[in-house]
């Protein structure tokens, strides 16, 4: 078992969230259907409905704007940022839209919703399959080309009577399995869901926050009987779960700091000096590998092409390895351009296994700079503690003299070193 952050961040704390808000939007629009006497369309004509929608939406985007200098993290900055701006436009156009439009309720209100949940749809998607990191420029530009789209479809959808009539017409029959409506919502939230599950799984909580989201907006077109009421509480309570969402990223990525390499995003020398002190929470029993990963002829790709290609060359190799170990092992920088992986419950063949994997990961695509490729390839040495009473630092010199056995070799290789008790042997 590796470490809980690397195995288990995909955010159930964030779907539990969601499947709350969800239980208790339908509590809040039966109570209000109930109530009769036009309780419903009270609602959405009040200005405390608007003002609370206004701070949940405004909450999500300050707290996704805030968060980038924090964590830098593309998905959940344009996350934030664009459910902010659906929310905010779907509850000004529902509270001041058709005075403002002189079109119908019963239009213009359903044209809103489904706009709405389309736009909410399309930033799901988009940040689903996105990186996590991005250069600040180009998620600056990126957010608003996504903002300026969203804005686009809002004018043309609302803005051209007869689309807006196609849209309203949609919506009204959204609750018939047989509707293009149902089909193009279900379909858009399926493929968040299962992206949400199988990509995000060490998302730091915004895979829960991608599924969750979902679930939350599906309550709005699947459960029976539902109206404008219904949509609009739910499109007020997504910016709630996405604010809290990104909140709890943002906490668990500062706590995490202290053992982050910021320029690699993976886990620092301090974090791997107490896995040896064993005093991390990584399962260190046997049979348990350490690798040492060494970059080679570094000194020549920052003489060639300098500092800046060098760190981004660091820095995809590091990211390569990660995504090679994952989820059965964990990386660390163990100083300069060497990396180290612990490998809990694997032994020698299946140490070996994952570390060509990760060289194969480095040695047969080179990395681009500036439209430059550089061409990469790693030496690893590794080593297995098979019984508890071998200290981890003797695995550590152990894998050690393993990689400078690979170096020694020719390099781009991979190469143990067996422990005895008495003895070591590279092979």
């Amino acid at each position: 078992m590796a470490l809980r952050r690397e195995r288990n961040t995909w955010g159930v704390a964030q779907f539990v969230l969601a499947a709350v808000l969800a239980v208790v939007v339908l509590r809040l629009w039966y109570e209000l259907n109930g109530a009769g006497d036009g309780a419903g369309d009270a609602v959405l004509g009040n200005r405390g409905f608007m003002f609370a929608g206004f701070a949940a939406a405004l909450a999500a985007g300050w707290f996704g704007h805030s968060s980038y200098p924090r964590v830098y993290n593309f998905k959940i900055y344009v996350l934030s940022v664009g459910v902010a701006v659906v929310s905010l436009a779907a509850v000004l156009l529902i509270f001041l839209g058709p005075r403002v439009i002189g079109s119908p309720v019963v239009i213009f209100y359903p044209a809103t919703v489904l706009v709405s949940y389309l736009c909410l749809l399309f930033v799901f998607v988009v940040t689903v399959i996105a990186p996590e990191y991005l250069g600040y420029h180009v998620t600056r530009k990126l957010t608003l080309v996504i903002v300026g789209i969203i804005l686009g479809w809002y004018a043309l959808g609302l803005g051209i009577p007869v689309l807006r009539r196609f849209l309203a017409f949609q919506l009204t029959n959204v609750g018939d399995a047989e509707s293009t409506a149902f089909w193009a919502l279900s379909s858009a939230a399926a493929v968040v869901l299962f992206l949400s599950l199988f990509t995000e799984a060490h998302s730091t909580g915004i895979g829960g926050i991608h599924a969750g989201g979902v679930l939350l907006l599906s309550v709005g077109w699947l459960a029976p009987g539902s109206d404008i009421l219904l949509h609009a509480i739910v499109i007020t309570a997504l910016p709630v779960l996405v604010a809290v969402g990104t909140l709890i990223h943002w906490l668990r990525r500062l706590e995490n700091r202290a053992s982050y390499d910021p320029l690699l995003r993976i886990y620092n020398r301090g974090w791997f000096d107490r896995v040896l002190d064993d005093q991390s929470r990584l399962d260190t029993r046997p049979p348990f590998s350490i690798a040492l990963i060494d970059l080679d002829h570094f000194k020549a790709i920052n003489d060639t092409h300098g500092h800046d290609a060098g760190d981004t060359v660091l820095r995809e190799v590091a990211q390569r390895v990660r995504g090679a170990v994952l989820p059965h092992g964990t990386v660390a920088r163990f100083g300069g351009e060497e990396l180290a992986v612990f490998l809990p419950q694997h032994d020698e063949t299946m140490a070996r296994d994952l570390l060509e994997a990760a060289r194969r990961a480095l040695a047969e695509r080179p990395v681009t700079y500036k439209n430059t490729p550089i061409a990469v390839t790693g030496s690893f040495g590794y080593a297995v503690r098979s019984e508890r009473g071998q200290p981890l630092s003797i695995v550590l010199q152990a894998a050690d003299r393993a990689l400078y056995a690979a170096k020694d070799a020719g390099r781009n290789q991979v190469k143990s070193a067996r422990l005895h008790r008495r003895t070591e042997s590279a092979s």
